[in-house]
């Protein structure tokens, strides 16, 4: 039976006020608007954000991330990528005086092997799964107490510039069987790019 998609879209589509829709407006405050809308007439399990700056992604990987937070009744699960060339030890701050200094924990004066470096992941934007419970918890936060994280070992692109978009259009193109940046399923994952949890 066809989907009326207007009739869906008078439900369950709907713009944020506009005082949500400031360069400056957190997710948190737009879902918990949502969770806190009249409209939305059923009960919520889990909340599923999709950030558009991160596009390569599929409902494999979505499905997956939401499996992993309903077994381990997780307050949250957030897609994560490891950082690796781009580890902090490395980051520095330029002071007014063009000097540097470490950002974060220091880098040994004589270098540091990056073999050594702790294993490090940054949220790749990819997929969110949140409880609604974290929204109006004392201590409010989109993760609350028991966040685990999901590696997403595909590619990750965050589109932030003109270059990240024309990237991320030449990986697409070049990519013709969409199997490494987008797989189907399980089996297509290769054992090096296979979906680990942290």
């Amino acid at each position: 039976m066809p989907v009326d998609l207007g009739n869906f879209a008078s439900k369950f589509l709907w713009k944020r006020p506009k005082k949500l829709a400031t360069d400056f407006t957190l997710s948190f405050d737009v879902i918990k608007f949502i969770l806190s809308d009249k409209r939305l007439n059923f009960d919520v399990d889990y909340v599923v954000l999709l950030e558009p700056p991160c596009p390569v992604r599929n409902g494999y990987l979505i499905d997956e991330v939401i499996k992993f937070a309903i077994k381990n009744k997780a307050s949250s699960v957030v897609t994560l990528k490891e950082v690796g060339d781009s580890h902090p030890i490395r980051m520095k701050r330029i002071l007014k005086n063009k000097m540097i200094r470490d950002f974060g924990d220091p880098e040994p004066l004589v270098g540091f092997p990056r073999q050594m470096q702790e294993k490090l992941y940054l949220r790749d934007q990819a997929v969110y799964v949140l409880s609604p419970k974290n929204f109006f918890n004392k201590e409010a936060s989109l993760y609350g107490k028991r966040c685990f994280g999901y590696v997403n070992y595909n590619l990750s692109i965050n589109i932030d510039s003109l270059m990240d978009f024309k990237f991320a259009q030449f990986l697409i193109k070049e990519d013709k069987s969409k199997r490494i940046l987008l797989p189907n399923t399980k089996s297509e994952l290769t054992k090096d790019i296979e979906n680990k949890i942290v």
